[in-house]
C-alpha cells in the first residue's frame, strides 16, 4: 500500500467519541459509541474516503478533523501537532489550512449576503486581503469553478444547486487550504451535476495538489475519486485499502455487503445511477448504536460469523495489503507478522 506509506499530512491515532445518552432503565447510564478508536493516515495529495451506511460515524470523524467538537480519547495530528492543542495563531493556522465542503449547498450560504460577501469573508477574518485586490481575488475563485463575475453581486437563491455547491468549493479554496474535508458533498445533488462537481474535484485535486478526506456512503462516487478507502461500521474502521484493492478483493464481510448493495459499479469511472446502500441483509436488520454486540460490531449481521465473534472484538490486522478488523484474518495475518 504504497499511497498509505508517505509521510502523513495528517494522522488519525486512536481517536474515540462517545455521547452520553439519558434514556431509561438498562440504558439510563449508555453512551452512544459514534467514534471508537480508529487510526488512519492521510498523505499530501491524497483522496481518504471514508464509507459507510448512516450512524456509522463518518460525519462525526469530520467534525472531530475539524476541531469543531472535542474527542473522549485519543489524538489527531496535523503536520505533526496535535490539533486539540492549538491555541492562537497556532489554531488560526491550522483553521485556514483545514476547510470544510457541507452536504447541503442550500443550507451553507447565508441567504443575506451576496456572493461577493461570502467569498470575501474567509480573507476579512483572517485579516489576509481588502479593497480591490480582495474583488480580484474572489473573481479568480469563481473562474476556478467554473463561475464568471456575473455572481459576484447575486444572492445564492439565484444559483442552482450545483452552482451553489461550486461557490461553497469556491471559499474552500479561497485560504490555499492543504487539506479539504469533504462531508457527503454530492448527495443533495441530481446525478448529472454530481459527475460535474466530482471533474471539478479531480481538477482542483491537480492543479493545488490538495489532499481530501471524502466522506460518502455512495460507492460509485468513492471508487471514481479515492485513492485509499476506509470502511467504517458502528463507529470502528473495519477494512482499509487502496481503492482498486478494496473493490476488486473485498474481504471483511461488512465490504462485501456495501459492494454488493451497489452491483453495477464496475470501472473506476463509471458514474452511473445506483441504487442506494440497503440496511438489511440475510441475517436481519441494522440495531441501533445502543445495542452493540459484545464482540465484534457487526456479529448480529455477518453471515460469516464464528463462536469467537460474539466474545472477543477483532483487532486491525494487516492482511493481503490492508487493515481488516475481522477474525477470520487473525490467524493469517499473525503469520505474515
Amino acid at each position: 500500500m504504497h499511497q498509505m506509506l508517505k509521510e502523513a499530512l495528517l494522522k488519525v491515532d486512536s481517536l474515540k467519541k462517545y455521547f452520553p445518552y439519558k434514556g431509561r432503565g438498562y440504558l439510563k447510564k449508555s453512551y452512544i459509541r459514534a467514534v471508537d478508536g480508529i487510526s488512519f493516515s492521510v498523505s499530501p495529495n491524497t483522496v481518504f474516503a471514508i464509507v459507510g451506511e448512516s450512524g456509522s460515524g463518518k460525519s462525526t470523524v469530520a467534525n472531530l478533523i475539524l476541531r469543531l467538537i472535542e474527542p473522549t480519547d485519543g489524538h489527531i495530528y496535523f503536520r505533526g501537532q496535535d490539533i486539540f492543542t492549538l491555541k492562537g495563531e497556532e489554531l488560526s493556522k491550522f483553521r485556514r489550512s483545514v476547510q470544510i465542503i457541507f452536504q447541503d449547498p442550500f443550507a451553507s450560504l447565508n441567504p443575506r449576503m451576496r456572493i461577493i460577501e461570502a467569498l470575501s469573508e474567509p480573507f476579512q477574518v483572517h485579516k489576509i486581503l481588502n479593497g480591490s485586490k480582495l474583488k480580484e481575488q474572489v473573481v479568480q475563485l469563481l473562474e476556478k469553478v467554473g463561475l464568471s463575475d456575473d455572481a459576484l453581486y447575486k444572492y445564492p437563491h439565484e444559483f442552482s444547486g450545483g452552482q451553489r455547491q461550486r461557490i461553497c468549493i469556491a471559499r474552500a479554496l479561497a485560504l490555499s487550504p492543504e487539506l479539504i474535508v469533504a462531508d457527503e458533498p454530492l448527495s443533495a445533488l441530481d446525478v448529472s451535476i454530481q459527475a460535474q462537481i466530482l471533474n471539478l474535484f479531480l481538477k482542483i485535486k491537480e492543479e493545488a495538489s490538495l489532499s481530501f478526506v471524502f466522506i460518502s456512503h455512495d460507492l460509485k462516487v468513492v471508487r471514481y475519486f479515492s485513492d485509499i478507502i476506509a470502511v467504517m461500521y458502528r463507529g470502528k474502521i473495519v477494512e482499509m485499502a487502496e481503492s482498486e484493492n478494496l473493490f476488486s478483493k473485498p474481504l471483511h464481510p461488512y465490504t462485501k455487503l456495501l459492494i454488493a448493495s451497489a452491483p453495477e459499479i464496475r470501472t473506476k469511472r463509471s458514474i452511473k445511477r445506483e441504487s442506494p446502500l440497503s440496511n438489511f441483509d440475510s441475517t436481519g436488520e441494522i440495531l441501533s448504536l445502543l445495542q452493540v454486540p459484545k464482540g465484534c460490531s457487526f456479529y448480529d449481521r455477518c453471515a460469516e460469523r464464528m463462536e469467537i465473534c460474539s466474545k472477543k472484538i477483532p483487532d486491525n490486522r494487516n492482511y493481503d495489503g490492508r487493515s481488516i478488523a475481522c477474525h477470520h484474518f487473525d490467524c493469517q495475518s499473525k503469520a505474515l507478522d
